[in-house]
């Protein structure tokens, strides 16, 4: 009977684990949907929702041997997107295929084809909800 009680007791702890972990996941990839969707659609608050305030997004670019890294504020991400963002892709070209990479307890890593470049997010769980904390972008030429 000890037995069975404790086999009972593991099974309902890893099946709460599970159903966590995909709720986790869940929110980490509506997270990330929404962020496209907002810079698709040109949507400031949406966009807003999904940034954590001191968020940056970052790429690298070069021009012959010399290399510069480009960064934007959460705030300049709003900005960029209140001002139309990706408006200008036409609807049947907007991209977003989105790959949770990798899930440890509140951290995430996001992998995001888009129409216009592969975005690399980190996302945490702040204040009880995802949110994007860093991006690493590479523009695909």
């Amino acid at each position: 009977m000890k037995h069975l009680s404790l086999l009972t007791l593991l099974l309902f702890v890893f099946a709460f684990k599970s159903v966590a972990q995909d709720s986790d996941e869940e929110s980490i990839q509506k997270v990330a949907r929404n962020f496209m969707i907002a810079w698709y659609d040109g949507n400031s608050e949406l966009m807003e929702s999904t940034l954590q305030e001191d968020a940056v997004s970052k790429v690298v670019t070069s021009a012959g041997n010399r290399s510069r890294l480009e960064f934007y504020s959460a705030l300049e991400l709003v900005q960029l997107t209140r001002n139309g963002g990706g408006k200008a892709v036409p609807k049947e070209e907007r991209k977003m295929d989105i790959s949770v990479l990798d899930q440890f307890q509140n951290a995430a890593t996001v992998k995001i084809q888009a129409y216009d470049a592969i975005e690399y997010l980190h996302m945490a769980k702040w204040r009880g909800e995802w949110k994007i904390i860093n991006i690493l972008f590479e523009r695909i030429k």
